[in-house]
């Protein structure tokens, strides 16, 4: 990580990612993917395999419609972030 003054704000600092820290990352995140698929592999059959692709996909459609700016009625208010 490179630290640099925020040159908008003195008391904070701008965090940015060297090229040996994103390696790093992608490293430790493909290692994390081989470890969940062979997980995957081990413990569910291919019906199981099928059921969580089809709920992976049912995700995606919720947080896409929560990234579009649809609006929920309810009674909980809640602040999505940067999505």
């Amino acid at each position: 990580m490179l630290r640099c003054p925020d040159p908008g704000d003195a008391r904070r600092k701008v965090l940015t990612l060297t090229k040996a820290g994103k390696k790093a990352l992608d490293a430790d995140r493909r290692q994390r993917v081989v470890v969940l698929a062979d997980a995957l592999e081990e413990t569910l059959d291919e019906e199981d395999r099928r059921a969580l692709a089809h709920a992976l996909d049912l995700i995606d459609r919720i947080s896409g419609s929560i990234r579009g700016g649809h609006s929920f009625s309810g009674e909980r208010e809640f602040n999505t972030g940067a999505w």
